[in-house]
């Protein structure tokens, strides 16, 4: 196994987020106008986490997330697991859009 994956059944593997700066919130890389609200319907992202996302000024497919300190993610309110939840989602969005699957 990797060091800096998370595996997941069936041996598939993906990069755990970085706790490494930046820090900034912008929106680098967001080619899609999705809405929140539809990406978090889509992906079980509660309303609790979808109004820290927005502290966060996230918006669908921005790969910044990923490298997001731990102090940045922590300072809106996620916890451990939510954040990492989140990420899995953040992915899947990506890999969907990627792979013309999303709907």
């Amino acid at each position: 196994m990797l060091s800096g994956y998370s595996y997941f059944p069936g041996g598939a593997a993906m990069p755990l987020p970085s706790n490494d700066p930046p820090s900034t919130f912008s929106s680098p890389g967001v080619r899609h106008e999705v809405p929140i609200k539809t990406f978090c319907t889509k992906y079980n992202i509660s309303a609790m986490d979808k109004a820290k996302l927005e502290i966060l000024k996230y918006k669908p497919g921005n790969w910044i997330v990923e490298s997001l300190a731990d102090s940045d993610w922590l300072s809106a309110g996620f916890s451990v697991l939510r954040w990492r939840s989140f990420i899995a989602a953040h992915w899947r969005f990506c890999a969907a859009i990627k792979d013309g699957t999303w709907e």
